[in-house]
Parts: structure tokens; sequence; C-alpha cells
């Protein structure tokens, strides 16, 4: 930058054309967390502020946000000569700076508040999933075997590596917890259901037995159940690790979104078309549903 630049006043844009879920409130009233670039950004959305996190050195891709609401894990892509080394860093929120010197080259130090997780998975982190204790962190690799790997985060200023394990050899595009020892990954060939005992991580392949086998693209735990949504926008419901029921919600697209909000006890669907369907039992009793495209009269898609 030109020496003229000291600090770093404000960042448009966020990345969102190969991730998605990265958009976060943190535990402070109107304050949210995302990425764009190699930044971390936490925006006030009243006073429109914005406090940056700068040590990755490459475009972040992942993003996860611990329940305390204030630790942030990101992951990046792999930086030009180091696929083995991928910076994946866990951060406070509160210790960020009010201001940023774009002119500092400190991303070799590790500030007070962060560690870096690299060395566990290659080329990409893909998927970060904190469990709903806060006490692991899921991370989701891009090598030939799309591996994650377990951190133990209780202790947040001493994390400590759990295991790894190999998943599938074609892309992991979900992931989510079903207890704080048990997680879920699904993708375009698998659905698999891992239980944690120590640091032993176990896998079992899902079955769909009479429902149709789709590829799965989303994954969430609600009502004690596990919800897939498929590329043919249908919402699958796991009766343990069996496929029950298939109902078809996306008419022209895949079923890209499944999140259930724990406060509300709502299970939230959306996908290709733009409608965001909200269910509220596990029989999936619809609440109510918002299509984006006539709330907003957008004349461009408004797939989610």
């Amino acid at each position: 930058p030109s020496e003229n630049i000291k600090k770093l006043h404000y960042v448009f844009g966020y990345r969102a054309f190969d991730t998605r879920m990265n958009v976060k409130y943190t535990g402070v009233e109107d304050e949210i967390v995302y990425h764009t670039a190699a930044l971390g950004i936490v925006m006030n959305k009243k006073t429109n502020k914005q406090r940056y996190f700068t040590n990755h050195e490459e475009d972040i891709v992942s993003l996860a946000i611990h329940p305390n609401g204030k630790t942030v894990a990101t992951g990046q892509m792999a930086a030009k000569g180091k696929a083995k080394f991928i910076d994946l860093y866990v951060w406070n929120i509160d210790l960020l700076p009010d201001e940023t010197n774009v002119l500092a080259d400190d991303r070799a130090i590790c500030p007070d508040g962060v560690t870096n997780l690299k060395g566990c998975l290659l080329r990409a982190i893909r998927i970060l999933k904190f469990s709903p204790d806060g006490k692991k962190l899921l991370s989701n690799g891009q090598d030939d075997y799309n591996s994650i790997a377990l951190h133990d985060t209780s202790n947040l200023r001493k994390i400590v590596l759990i295991g790894t394990c190999k998943v599938d050899g074609a892309r992991v595009l979900d992931a989510c917890w079903r207890t704080n020892d048990e997680f879920v990954t699904v993708g375009p060939k698998h659905i698999k259901f891992f239980k944690v005992s120590g640091r032993n991580i176990t896998p079992a392949k899902g079955v769909f037995g009479k429902v149709k086998k789709e590829p799965l693209v989303s994954v969430a735990s609600a009502f004690k159940k596990i919800f897939t949504g498929t590329d043919k926008g249908n919402i699958i419901t796991w009766e343990g690790s069996t496929a029950s029921t298939s109902k078809n919600l996306c008419k022209n697209g895949p079923l890209y979104t499944l999140y259930y909000y724990d406060k509300d006890k709502i299970l939230f669907a959306g996908g290709f078309d733009g409608v965001i369907y909200a269910f509220d039992s596990a029989k999936l009793t619809e609440k109510y549903k918002i299509d984006i495209q006539k709330v907003t009269n957008s004349p461009c898609d408004c797939g989610i």
C-alpha cells in the first residue's frame, strides 16, 4: 500500500461464491462476524464500525463461532508452497484492536488470545464447526480423502489435537454435530455418522434403504434427528443412521441450507428457488415460509 495509507478504515464485500453459513452473530447486540479475502471482520450493524483479524496470508474460506459468542475459528486456502501448513486460527473478538495498521507485518507472531492450529489438513480448510458445548472443533480439509480433524477446545488457551480421520474421495459439502460426541458429514457420494471416544473417531456409513439415494449438499441436527438436503431439492429425515422419509421442498434446484435455531426450536431450510421454510417439529410441520423473491421484488434470482 501507499506510504500515505496508515490505517485500514473500511472493507467492502464478503466472500460468498464458494462458501456458506459464514456470517454469524456474536454475543454482542447488533454485532456480526464474517470474512472477505484474507480478513476476518467484526462489524457493528448500528454504528457500521469494523474491526479486523489480519493474521491470515491467504483467502479465508470457512468460519465458525464458539457458543461463548466471542471465540472465532477461521480457515484459509493454502498459500503458495504451503499446502501442508494451512493456517487455521482461533481468535477472540474482544482482543481485536480498534485500529489496524496496514503496514504492520506481524502475521508470523500470534498475538494474545490467538492460536494457529496449522499442520493437520491439506490444501484448504473448507468446513469449521464447534460442538454444542464448545469443547470440540471440527475442521474439514481438501486432501484426496477430504479428511477431518478434531481439536479439544475445552481450554481455549491450550487447544490440542484429538485426531484426524479420512472421510471420502468426493468432497465433503457440509457437516453438523449430532451431540457433543457425535457428528455427521455429507457430500455428493456419502453420508457418514461419526462417534468420538477419547482419541478414537469411528465412522459408519448411512443407509438410504427405501429412500432414493441422492447427492447430499446440506445437513442439520434438529428434534433429535438428522435432516439432509439433496441436490434435487428434497429434505431427507434420518432415523439413527437410516433414511426414513423424503420430501421435496425446492422445485428447481438443490436444498443448499439447513439450520436449526435451538432457542426457538425451529429448523430452517432454503435452496435454489429462494424460499425459506420454517419447521417446528420432526414431522416437518410448516410454521411459515418466506419467498425472498416476492419480499424483495428483486429482478434477480434469489437462491439461498
